[in-house]
């Protein structure tokens, strides 16, 4: 599994994206895939800001 997108990346993804810019124009500015991006944004408009923090669990918290 991908390690996640660090929390200050998120920020910056969620801040773009609230001033309008588009998901390919961040990819680029942040050096990402676009399908990162979407993926982000898709988390931001069903949880709104609550989803700058990741959904992965801790290792050792159970999950395997």
């Amino acid at each position: 599994m991908p390690s996640p997108t660090p929390i200050p990346v998120r920020e910056a993804i969620y801040q773009r994206w609230q001033q309008g810019q588009a998901s390919s124009e961040i990819a680029e500015a942040l050096n990402l895939a676009v399908r990162t991006v979407r993926h982000l944004i898709q988390r931001f408009r069903e949880k709104g800001s609550e989803a700058i923090s990741t959904s992965y669990h801790h290792a050792g918290d159970g999950w395997h």
